[in-house]
């Protein structure tokens, strides 16, 4: 494991159709390209004839000390490439200055798909995941 700071290792473990990548250290300005080649590259190496496809990239943010607006954009543009190939992306063990900076920004619901609920409102009414609602289609 590297502790310099505004270092990242990346550790991948594949099963079935799963890949999981966990991130150790700080994904940053400085990281981010580091980061968006190793997931780009899983997504290309499981793509293709005669390759197993891969359903969902599971990022273990488990060691992920730091992450800037920089790493907050690595992790949109992955949630984006891997909705485009189909692969479901999961952001387990997330730390709470994680969650907290996806709550603040209000991506927490499109990086992992969990429910947010506005006051007064409950969550039957909200759309599905990858679902707007426009205003003449009805709750639920």
């Amino acid at each position: 494991m590297n502790s310099d700071p505004g270092c990242l290792e990346l550790t991948r473990h594949t099963e079935a159709d799963a890949v999981h990548l966990r991130l150790t250290g700080e994904l940053d300005y400085d990281t981010t390209p580091e980061f968006l080649a190793a997931v780009r590259g899983i997504l290309d190496d499981c793509s293709g004839i005669d390759r197993r496809p891969v359903r969902s990239l599971h990022l273990d943010c488990s060691g992920l000390g730091f992450c800037d607006t920089m790493g907050l954009f690595a992790l949109l543009t992955i949630r984006r490439e891997t909705g485009a190939a189909d692969v479901r992306l999961h952001l387990d063990h997330r730390s709470p200055a994680l969650q907290r900076l996806l709550e603040l920004t209000g991506t927490l619901a499109h990086l992992t798909g969990a429910a947010v609920v506005a006051a007064g409102q409950d969550a039957a009414s909200c759309p599905p995941p990858g679902q707007r609602r426009t205003a003449d289609s009805p709750p639920g």
